[in-house]
């Protein structure tokens, strides 16, 4: 099964380099040229015009039609206009399909951090178009590169690889399968590599991990990717042209290079395994280390839960955690560095290439109020003069904090959910949003705990289990409640 990855965005122009043939196609699909194994290219953007959209919000989201279609009446009454949209994909001999209620929405450009790139979307109302020149010929929309062979792989120039982070930076990296070059929605080129998707676990295993970790461990993941791949490929991008992105808003992915002997053979012995939830793909999310409690998927994306992704304290048969956190509660547990759980680094030996999470378990940072200031007003849009406090006024069951409301001279303003709390407070992103907060004259101290959101399967957490003897299965069993590993057909 092939899926389409978008790596490179918003660009001008990119500069390829082929190893193997490839056969050159426009949008028509006729072959029209052919690459030189071995030279470089450059593609550049001669002439676009954006698409044009329209912004909408989404009220509901459903899996049977027929629920949200009686669902739907209630939207009447109020004399909401709505509109539905099917998203997802036909995976082999199922789907991943959801049906949204949505409504008109004001333009919300540069509004996202604030409200959530999962409530607001932009639908297409007229695509693209434009032309791009390649080898001294016009390409309208697309240009698509496809590989005479399994042996055959492409380079790119400038890839940008963690986007927004504290490790974002451009590399040059390596394909295999084929390449598609599009005008995407902004009117700029968008590159997509379309790969095989057993090639691209290989990658995303080597890429979150590495070669030092526990089998089981690496084996767990891989199961988990592939299941968050069929689960939301189709809507975390949609009507983008591509499946998923390559960055860590989807997952991590960043061609061969990384690939390794071990990956390749963790994808091998785990080929076709899913995790399933009432017959669907379950969206396995995962993050490096949970802090000691997971946290359910309402306090960092939508306003519903997902039964599997349940909150509970991660150790042997840790209990599920019922309530939020307090504010005292939370205190306690983030004072408490001896806390029995998998993924606590301050007694347990981690690889290698692990070690620089040794000091994420319980972490402190200060934080200043101009540089809250700042961020607020750059990254959100907001300036309520003076930062006189934060606060935090709601929080998850392992005690991330889900909405902070920021005091000032000017106003108040909140900022939720967990991911916008750390960019807040940072120049790129905390390490989570599990902390509690004291004054120190023009700094605000932030003790807190884990690294990432805690959804899902706590990587770290994971290694130890493995290396403490548990197997694949079980490690997932552990993560994901109520969930169960299939092998499926016909993907």
């Amino acid at each position: 099964m092939n899926i389409r990855i978008g790596f490179l965005h918003n660009r001008r122009n990119l500069k390829v380099k082929f190893k193997g043939n490839y056969s050159v196609s426009g949008l028509e699909g006729r072959v029209t040229d052919r690459t030189v194994a071995g030279r470089s290219y450059e593609l550049n953007l001669l002439d676009s015009v954006p698409a044009e959209h329209q912004w909408y919000e989404k009220l509901d989201t459903f899996f049977d039609i027929t629920k949200m279609e009686s669902y739907r009446q209630k939207y009447d009454p109020d004399e909401i206009s709505t509109r539905t949209v099917k998203a997802g994909k036909k995976i082999g001999l199922s789907d991943n399909f959801e049906y949204w209620i949505m409504k008109k929405a004001p333009d919300m450009s540069g509004k996202i951090y604030p409200s959530g790139d999962f409530r607001y979307k932009k639908l297409v109302k007229k695509e693209a178009d434009g032309e791009i020149g390649f080898s001294g010929a016009r390409y309208r929309k697309k240009i698509v590169f496809i590989p005479e062979n399994r042996n055959c792989s492409f380079s790119v120039e400038g890839v940008r690889v963690g986007i927004d982070f504290h490790w974002d930076h451009t590399e040059d990296l390596e394909y295999s399968g084929g390449l598609e070059v599009m005008i995407d929605n902004s009117g700029g080129l968008t590159a997509i590599n379309i790969v095989d998707l057993e090639d691209y676990l290989a990658s995303v295993n080597s890429s979150e991990m590495r070669n030092d970790n526990n089998i089981e461990m690496l084996k767990a993941q891989t199961v988990a990717a592939r299941s968050t791949v069929l689960a939301t490929m189709g809507k975390h991008h949609f009507e983008e042209g591509f499946d998923l992105c390559s960055d860590d808003h989807c997952q991590c992915y960043q061609g061969i290079g990384k690939i390794s002997e071990l990956s390749l053979r963790v994808a091998e012995e785990t080929k076709g395994e899913v995790l399933m939830f009432d017959s669907r793909f379950a969206d396995a999310r995962y993050s490096k280390i949970c802090g000691g409690v997971t946290e359910r998927y309402s306090a960092c994306w939508e306003d519903r839960d997902l039964p599997y992704l349940a909150s509970f304290y991660d150790r042997h048969n840790g209990e599920e955690v019922v309530s939020e956190m307090s504010e005292n509660e939370t205190r306690t547990f983030i004072d408490n560095t001896e806390n029995d759980c998998f993924c606590n680094t301050f007694r347990h030996k981690l690889p290698k290439s692990l070690s620089f999470c040794k000091d994420l378990f319980r972490w402190e940072v200060s934080v200043s109020i101009v540089d809250i200031e700042k961020n607020l007003k750059i990254k959100f849009g907001k300036e309520i003069g003076e930062i006189k406090n934060i606060e935090a006024v709601q929080r998850g069951r392992s005690g991330r904090i889900i909405n902070l409301i920021v005091s000032g001279s000017d106003g108040v303003v909140i900022i939720g959910k967990e991911l916008n709390v750390r960019r807040l407070l940072s120049d790129t992103h905390l390490p989570s949003s599990a902390f509690y907060i004291t004054r120190d004259h023009e700094c605000f101290i932030l003790k807190g705990a884990g690294w990432g959101h805690g959804v899902g399967l706590c990587q770290i957490g994971a290694q130890i289990m493995g290396e403490s003897g548990y197997d694949y299965k079980q490690i997932l069993k552990h993560y994901y409640r109520g969930a169960s590993v299939r092998r499926t057909d016909g993907i």
